[in-house]
């Protein structure tokens, strides 16, 4: 039997998604074996982006604004659906799992000066 959580999108729209869990029941319901498990998410996809979007502004800003702030800043998150509360950065192993990567371009790396504007790395 297939679940789905349906995500509502602007204009009224959906996009189902399949859901496999180990706690179908706590998120469904009890399901006759005939039929779909069909729920929708309690919030839209861009609301749960505009949240994401603040925490990863927030992240930035705080990584950025030491006395020698990195060059380049990396954070790497996952997202996960849940029927119950939305769009949510993903649990690893019980814990909420955040990649961050900082780094200085600088002759003698954070200590150093910054490199100046002519030969900082030019985008690709």
């Amino acid at each position: 039997m297939a679940r789905f959580l349906q995500v509502p999108l602007g204009d009224d729209q959906f996009m189902s998604v399949e859901v496999t869990s180990q706690d179908d029941e706590d998120t469904f319901g009890p399901v006759s074996r005939r039929q779909d498990a069909v729920t929708r998410l309690p919030e839209s996809l861009s609301d749960g982006l505009d949240r994401v979007r603040s925490f990863s502004e927030e992240v930035l800003t705080r990584l950025r604004s030491g006395t020698r702030p990195p060059d380049s800043v990396q954070v790497e998150f996952g997202l996960k659906l849940s029927a119950k509360a939305g769009l949510v950065i993903a649990e690893s192993t019980g814990e909420t799992h955040l990649t961050v990567t900082l780094q200085w371009q600088r002759p003698g790396g954070a200590d150093g000066p910054p490199l100046p504007a002519s030969d900082s790395p030019q985008p690709g």
